[in-house]
């Protein structure tokens, strides 16, 4: 017979059914209280402590008199086996009257009072929670203990261990759960999370102890939770005035912390992919341009300081949120800015390809006239981003051409012409200089890092060999052997490191052969032969070094590189529309930008406006001059402040609008 065919024997029916029972009841407290991790009884109950429990849970108000006017000793923290307390048991039967009693009639630890309140939330009961935050805020340091606990962090854990490094607050249940209106009654009664301190923080009021032993498991679950609480988007909309930056903040502070604590990266990433997507999400409740041009106009959060149109696009792109940037709402005015006041997309192709052409020539004309009169309408054409895109493709294109003809005269041995358009390109070269100056003097490239390790290993390795500088072959026995300078100058150094990487580098590089002159008399020839005494301890030092450059440069390096491409290409081709959209964007941002109005090389020439600026500034008196850039300051702040307001009044509205639906 077979296996699976076999009567369950007594003794198996048993064990089955045990199994059962124990995953029903499993499943029963996982779904009934997510949030609440079931507390162990330590002590247990007497007879009292058993009776009142039971009153409490039977609502049975004389029977609690009558104990109260008895005046015995006992514990009213007390707790049954499943961890409930006497405001707990109450809560859960919902007995306004049993609540009140208890607040009233018996003294409650900040313990008690911490439970009722996470009861009351997870219960959904508005009513309970503003009966025990009323009863709370009359003890002012009930209340300040109960903030420290409904918080988190490490106040939290030092105040109460057992409890609160184990679940998530009340506050934290309520934003987690998307409850707008108990998570507004915590804020509103200053209870707030507090953000936790950076894992390498090591200042002496919470970190001291975690610099010396390292962070505890109850520390780093403390953290995810608090995290969790942060990134919720109801915690965000509730507790900032501009939930955009502070979605951005907050998901580029996640993903360095991804990297940080890599035991909880998983959960780290997502939780800043959520607060990109919230992030995102917010365009939604955007109904028209107007909105949208209003919430890429705010200036707060950007890092860079220069006027921009779309200051919030600015720090989209600087903190990588490729959700936001390529969000068909985002899209769809940028491309509009894009073509700022030309009828583009209803052109016909030949009708742009005139619109290009005609542009493309009166580039010169229009770059010029721009350094002698800025305000000319003719100008204006500059100010549109697609025109200023023509402009700088046609000047690049000019200068391929003039390299073109450089190479043409120069090997036809026309050296006039050839000086001529050299001159030229030298002027090109000077205002793509000046133009690349401007746009990253306050940037630099991070990769320098990856130099380290060939500077490294050429200042290491240059030390050894620099002693044996020979450039003569060395003979002995009549064979000419390698004399080994490829590491004798830190140039030569750096060079064969940097070859080594391709493959190009041999084993013997690392030999060491001393060599000396010998003079034959007869023939009055000079010789050079190897000395026999080998340097056997700096030639293994040397192929030490060699051999590890090697390893690290050739091989570990290498391949992580190779992986990080094949990673990076998988996730490009998974989110090919969202990257090209984004790589489109970020082109179309270096051209909005208006300080770089015209391309090379007549960004070299000098404009009047600014000759006639500095002017004004060193002629015209004090008074006048201060007169009326006080007068210009008051304008500039009330347009300022006037669209600030427009901006909050739009923010407002699309706060309330995610709320609501």
């Amino acid at each position: 017979m077979a296996e699976y065919m076999k009567p369950l024997l007594p003794k198996h029916t048993e064990q089955l059914q045990n199994r059962k029972m124990k995953e029903n009841c499993f499943d029963c407290e996982s779904k009934s209280e997510p949030y609440h991790r079931i507390s162990c009884v330590d002590e247990t109950l007497n007879a009292d402590e058993k009776g009142f429990l039971k009153m409490v849970e039977l609502g049975d108000i004389d029977g609690l008199k009558n104990r109260l006017s008895a005046k015995k000793r006992m514990n009213f923290d007390c707790c049954d086996y499943r961890g409930r307390r006497a405001l707990d048991i109450a809560i859960k039967r919902r007995n306004i009257t049993i609540i009140q009693f208890l607040l009233q009639e018996i003294k409650i630890s900040a313990l008690h009072y911490y439970c009722a309140m996470l009861c009351a939330v997870m219960e959904n009961d508005v009513y309970i929670l503003e009966i025990l935050l009323k009863r709370v805020s009359t003890s002012l340091q009930l209340e300040m203990n109960l903030q420290r606990l409904v918080g988190g962090g490490n106040e939290c854990i030092a105040y109460l261990p057992e409890v609160a490094s184990s679940n998530l607050t009340p506050l934290m249940v309520a934003a987690l759960e998307g409850n707008v209106e108990i998570t507004k009654m915590f804020l509103e009664r200053k209870y707030v999370i507090k953000k936790p301190h950076s894992p390498h923080c090591s200042c002496k009021g919470c970190c001291s102890n975690r610099a010396n032993t390292g962070e505890t498991l109850t520390e780093s679950m403390s953290r995810m939770n608090i995290y969790r609480t942060l990134a919720s988007p109801t915690y965000i909309i509730l507790t900032h005035h501009d939930p955009i930056l502070a979605a951005f903040q907050l998901s580029y502070e996640l993903d360095k912390l991804s990297c940080e604590l890599p035991e909880n990266q998983k959960e780290y990433k997502e939780l800043s992919r959520q607060c990109s997507h919230f992030a995102a999400d917010l365009l939604d409740e955007c109904r028209t341009t107007e909105e949208v041009k209003t919430l890429l106009s705010q200036k707060s959060g950007c890092p860079d300081e220069r006027p921009q149109k779309i200051n919030r696009f600015v720090t989209a792109v600087h903190y990588g949120q490729k959700e936001f940037v390529t969000h068909p709402n985002c899209q769809q005015v940028l491309r509009s800015i894009w073509v700022e006041g030309l009828p583009w997309y209803s052109w016909t192709s030949k009708a742009r390809l005139i619109h290009v052409l005609k542009q493309s020539l009166l580039m010169p004309i229009i770059c010029v006239s721009y350094s002698i009169a800025p305000k000319a309408k003719m100008i204006q054409a500059m100010n549109i981003p697609i025109n200023r895109f023509i402009y700088f493709t046609a000047s690049y294109c000019m200068f391929l051409f003039l390299l073109l003809m450089t190479l043409i005269c120069d090997r036809f041995g026309d050296s006039i012409k050839a000086l001529t358009t050299e001159a030229f390109v030298g002027l090109w070269i000077l205002g793509f200089f000046l133009d690349l100056s401007l746009k990253f003097w306050n940037g630099c490239y991070k990769g320098i890092g990856t130099c380290v390790i060939v500077i490294a290993f050429s200042i290491g390795m240059n030390s050894i060999y620099k002693y044996y500088e020979n450039s003569d072959l060395c003979s002995k026995s009549g064979d000419y052997y390698h004399h080994g300078n490829e590491f004798q100058t830190l140039f030569q150094t750096g060079n064969n490191l940097f070859w080594a990487i391709f493959g190009k580098g041999e084993p013997h590089f690392a030999d060491i052969y001393n060599c000396q002159n010998t003079t034959n008399v007869e023939s009055s020839l000079d010789k050079t032969a190897i000395d026999e005494n080998r340097h056997y301890f700096t030639e293994a030092i040397g192929y030490g070094m060699w051999g590890m450059y090697h390893f690290i440069a050739c091989l570990v390096i290498l391949n992580m590189l190779i992986g990080m491409l094949a990673e990076s290409y998988q996730r490009v081709q998974e989110n090919a529309d969202m990257e090209w959209k984004f790589a489109c964007s970020t082109l179309w941002l270096s051209v909005f930008e208006g300080c770089y109005l015209v391309p090379p090389p007549f960004n070299l020439l000098p404009s009047i406006e600014w000759f006639t600026t500095q002017y004004k500034r060193f002629r015209g008196t004090s008074e006048k001059v201060l007169c009326e850039k006080k007068t210009a300051q008051n304008q500039n702040e009330n347009i300022e402040k006037k669209a600030e307001e427009e901006k909050y009044e739009v923010i407002y509205k699309i706060k309330t609008c995610f709320i609501i639906f």
